[in-house]
């Protein structure tokens, strides 16, 4: 049956199908972090925000022309729909080559899995339907090239992001005080386990708008690692990380405390405040300074204590062995199928990388690794943030998110081909250009220009 997220992103949706097709990619961002939610329940199972958006723009896209400009150039475009031809004839055909080979179920979790295994069999509700949104979600990357950039992309973005990073504060400042947060309205897709992992309360540990921790943690070093690239080397913000920061570290998710920490480390290494003893940006090694001293601030204080259960101390638990035996088995399912894989939807470990290996093979991830770099490359100029918000995410999943579907990852690809847009000029993420009523906006819209993520 529908429910209220469902009637609210229908309405939205619809709108701007109908009046302002040039909101949609950033009514999909805004659909991306409602992991949890859905549109409509059938029986176990419910359709997602951000599938029903994608379905949109794509459906607008394609009235536009815009599938008969799917050949616009942008970088990666090749071994996307390499991957793309791969992955679904891997889920449509391998789970019969290796019919009957143990595997981690998708109706298992991790924890489940470690005591019993699945013999691997075709299913519809995982292979076919991982095929058919990885199908979705190439299109939404491919069509996002053609379609025209506009400044409300930007808000959405921030938007997004904002109204994660307040649910989350929400939640916890909830908590702590007492008041009961209705969580069940964010939460409602009976396709996903809700979890507290580790039998940690609410007040403790907290999940916004996803159904764990970690994939909060996982969207949250999206924005966090944009807002972090643009505050050392551009004019962005120091609220923003400072905001992203600390939704990071209410979440408490281990993957994204050591995504969020390599991630600014290397920004700081690619963007130095001093290259010589002659040049020094005093600007870059002021906000250097302040970096520096917060992170010593943080882990001197009782909040570091507790942050280091979530990161140095994480492998003397139980879920940390159950994770690594799942990514272990994974290797070995790779090498037993002759690298190539049990087919996507068909093995469910705890990395990204052995998901990648464990169901569309060696050649799979190294064919996604390719269109993952090169799609980044679209990404120039003032919008090279997106860049670092594509590498935070990936290794964060490589840490501990293995959907090779996830709505986020696959956003921020369309983001990175957005970029190479025939509608751009020479700006940044955030453009609009309008001449003589182009498709997507009111007739006569002028050129605006926002500052890049």
């Amino acid at each position: 049956m529908p429910t209220v997220i469902g009637i609210i992103f229908t309405f939205l949706g619809v709108y701007c199908l109908l009046k302002r097709r040039d909101f949609l990619l950033g009514l999909l961002i805004f659909a991306g972090i409602f992991q949890a939610s859905s549109v409509i329940n059938i029986g176990s199972t419910g359709v997602q925000p951000y599938y029903l958006i994608a379905c949109l723009f794509i459906y607008s896209q394609i009235r536009d022309g815009g599938l008969r400009e799917m050949s616009t150039d942008f970088t990666g475009k090749k071994p996307l729909y390499a991957f793309c031809v791969l992955g679904v004839l891997s889920a449509l055909f391998l789970p019969f080559v290796f019919a009957g080979m143990p595997v981690y179920g998708r109706g298992l979790t991790i924890d489940e899995g470690f005591y019993y295994r699945i013999p691997l069999h075709f299913m519809v509700a995982s292979n076919l339907v991982q095929a058919g949104c990885l199908t979705v979600n190439v299109l939404v990357v491919s069509l996002a090239a053609s379609g025209s950039r506009t400044s409300a992309t930007r808000s959405f973005y921030n938007l997004s992001f904002g109204f994660l990073i307040a649910v989350i504060i929400g939640q916890s400042a909830g908590s702590l005080v007492g008041v009961n947060v209705p969580n069940s309205i964010f939460r409602n897709n009976p396709g996903y386990a809700m979890s507290d992992e580790a039998g940690l309360s609410i007040a403790e540990r907290v999940s916004g708008t996803y159904s764990e921790p970690s994939g909060a943690g996982a969207a949250l070093v999206i924005f966090y690692a944009g807002c972090f690239a643009e505050f050392i080397y551009g004019k962005g913000p120091a609220l923003k990380v400072i905001l992203a920061a600390l939704a990071i570290c209410l979440v408490r998710s281990s993957s994204s405390l050591v995504a969020a920490g390599l991630t600014s480390a290397l920004i700081l290494v690619f963007y130095p405040p001093i290259r010589s003893f002659f040049f020094i940006r005093k600007s870059r090694l002021f906000k250097f300074s302040g970096v520096v001293a917060a992170v010593a601030l943080l882990f001197l204080s009782p909040v570091g204590a507790v942050l280091s259960q979530y990161t140095t101390e994480k492998n003397q638990t139980l879920s940390y062995v159950h994770r690594l035996a799942a990514d272990y088995f994974a290797l070995q399912l790779t090498g037993a199928t002759y690298g190539l894989g049990v087919g996507l939807g068909s093995n469910r470990p705890s990395s990204f990388a052995t998901c990648l290996l464990s169901e569309v093979g060696i050649i799979g991830a190294i064919l996604f690794l390719i269109a993952a770099i090169q799609i980044s490359r679209n990404a120039q100029g003032t919008d090279i943030a997106l860049r670092w918000s594509l590498f935070g995410i990936l290794f964060c999943k490589c840490l501990g998110g293995p959907d090779i579907t996830d709505p986020q990852m696959w956003i921020m690809l369309a983001l990175a081909t957005n970029c190479a847009s025939r509608f751009r000029v020479g700006g940044s993420f955030g453009q609009r250009v309008r001449q003589g009523g182009t498709k997507g906006g009111p007739v006569g819209a002028k050129t605006e220009l926002a500052c890049g993520i």
